[in-house]
């Protein structure tokens, strides 16, 4: 009787180990759901704040505009971002995402720091065209950063991977479901770094109230790196990505979605 009981106990924890354990999906473009991404504007408050969660600093409107068209006789989606600060633009940003595999097939990004100047990149994936600076990485490489981003580029071109620079559309169209851990291969188009695989791991569900005081259910989606610690809570039924609390160091970044406006 008693080898019974333990014998019991034993398939019980098995049981319970096997319903608990992680399922690991290598993200390709049969894991999305193009589906999920609608048309339209969103717009975020981007702001920095201690660990407490006090003394906000730092405020950003970020706009992000999703559209479907045709580009080059095919159906793409087309993505384009302005980040504000303060009084003015100093980001903007327009993707083409092929509508099928959601791969990049073209961005054009520009930077403009008071501190450091401007920066503009114009990356074509199908013609093998990188210009940043205005100089053609694929026909002068003159410079270590110039042939370590055109190699992070032929890189891209050759392998399966999804845009940085896209991330929140990108988890709108996972298949978010309890104990899913997600492996991206993310590329950000125009830098020296080539593909990297990283990890998102759905650690549970919460309830995100923003500024409309509507209660949404959602998906927590968690990345954790050396340098920081992100919680993306997203939307179970509109899939959209509604907030960002990320810790970097002692202090906190967050990126809340603005209903209405």
């Amino acid at each position: 009787m008693k080898q019974f009981i333990v014998l019991i106990i034993l398939l019980s924890a098995g049981s319970i180990s096997y319903a608990q354990k992680a399922d690991t999906i290598v993200v390709t473009a049969k894991t999305l759901n193009i589906k999920n991404l609608k048309p339209g504007k969103s717009h975020y408050l981007l702001y920095f704040s201690d660990l407490n969660e006090q003394n906000h600093k730092n405020l950003e409107f970020w706009t992000r505009t999703v559209s479907f068209k045709n580009w080059s006789g095919k159906e793409i989606i087309e993505i384009s971002q302005s980040w504000e600060s303060r009084d003015s633009v100093y980001h903007t940003a327009m993707s083409v995402c092929d509508k099928k595999t959601f791969g990049t097939l073209y961005q054009e990004t520009w930077w403009g720091m008071k501190e450091r100047g401007t920066y503009k990149a114009e990356i074509n994936f199908e013609d093998r065209k990188a210009i940043i600076q205005g100089k053609d990485l694929t026909s002068d490489t003159s410079s270590a950063m110039a042939k370590e981003c055109l190699a992070a580029f032929d890189q891209a071109r050759n392998e399966y991977n999804l845009n940085w620079h896209l991330d929140l559309e990108t988890f709108a169209l996972l298949p978010l479901a309890e104990n899913k851990v997600f492996k991206i291969n993310f590329y950000e188009a125009g830098y020296p770094t080539p593909p990297k695989w990283e990890t998102y791991a759905v650690v549970g569900s919460n309830t995100f109230t923003g500024f409309n005081n509507v209660p949404v259910d959602c998906w927590l989606l968690k990345h954790v790196t050396d340098q920081s610690e992100e919680v993306f809570w997203v939307s179970k039924e509109t899939h959209e990505v509604l907030k960002l609390k990320q810790k970097q160091g002692d202090q906190y970044r967050f990126k809340i979605k603005l209903e209405g406006i």
